[in-house]
């Protein structure tokens, strides 16, 4: 994995030249010594154009403290460092007061005037999340939509004697003794004008 990471920043550059952290893994090298960047330890970031994007983004080339003090000492005198870490480094009011010290002492080894920081997150602290605005107790609550359930089907009806096998069976043997084809029709339409008991129509054949 690069030890790079994009950033969506078209030209003219972000705020924020530099950015800090403790990182979750180990995966990140440094940019000068080209170790890697231990898992909850300082790291410091310089955002620089990336030449390989045609859409002007920005990466962040991770140093250890050390070595980002050491390429400051090394680079022009016109080339952006830290000055104000408040103004300057992204992530710098999420710092515990460990780090926030090392970056502070560096500077003033340097000759900057700095305020001495007050961190509002400890060590084993987590990364602070935006928080969602609440709604006030008396807010209204929400509605629960009940789903409407499907109709049931009406019950099927009663079975008369006709619905019954021996019905069947009893037609059959009446049309096997009957040879006219005439009283053979009759006997079939009586059957499903008047039923078996005389009066009910076939509900199932």
């Amino acid at each position: 994995m690069s030890d790079d990471t994009e950033l969506p920043g078209p030209v003219p550059p972000p705020d924020r030249l530099f950015a800090a952290d403790r990182p979750k893994n180990g995966r990140a090298k440094c940019k000068r010594c080209k170790m890697t960047c231990e898992a909850g330890a300082l790291r410091i970031a310089k955002l620089v154009p990336n030449h390989f994007s045609t859409s002007g983004l920005w990466t962040k080339h991770w140093h250890h403290p050390a070595c980002l003090w050491e390429v400051f000492s090394r680079q022009r005198t016109t080339t952006k460092k830290i000055d104000d870490p408040e103004k300057d480094i992204e992530g710098w009011e999420d710092l515990v007061q460990e780090d926030m010290d090392e970056i502070v002492a560096y500077l003033r080894s340097q000759g900057a005037t700095v305020a001495t920081p007050t961190a509002t997150r400890k060590e084993g602290d987590a990364t602070p999340k935006a928080k969602k605005p609440r709604t006030g107790g008396g807010g209204a609550k929400k509605e629960v939509k009940e789903t409407a359930r499907p109709a049931s089907p009406p019950p099927p009806p009663q079975p008369s004697k006709d619905d019954y096998f021996r019905a069947f069976r009893k037609l059959c043997v009446e049309l096997s003794a009957e040879p006219s084809y005439l009283a053979k029709t009759a006997i079939v339409t009586k059957l499903f004008t008047e039923g078996t008991d005389g009066g009910e129509n076939i509900t199932y054949l």
